[in-house]
């Protein structure tokens, strides 16, 4: 079985200096492969996109800056595989 997911939320990121929140898009793709009547294995590859608003700071401390996003997409992925178990 094949699936595919789209979701809308938000991205909470925390740094040192300060948090904010911001609007985010996922977008998935997953299988199923059924092992044996209880057992079967699962994998998602899923991207999240999140709009991070003009002349952000979130990463500055002071006049130190670690990186400064303007007006863009802050991008991220994950990959997972696993066991899905009936009982």
């Amino acid at each position: 079985m094949t699936t595919i997911s789209l979701g809308i939320g938000a991205t909470y990121f925390e740094t040192d200096s300060k948090d904010e929140i911001y609007p985010s898009l996922t977008m998935a793709f997953g299988t199923r492969y059924e092992l044996s009547k209880n057992i079967a294995l699962v994998t998602e590859l899923r991207g999240y996109a999140s709009y991070i608003e003009e002349d952000n700071q979130l990463f500055c401390q002071e006049t130190i800056c670690h990186a400064l996003l303007e007006d863009g997409l802050w991008l991220d992925g994950s990959i997972s595989v696993g066991l899905a178990i009936k009982f």
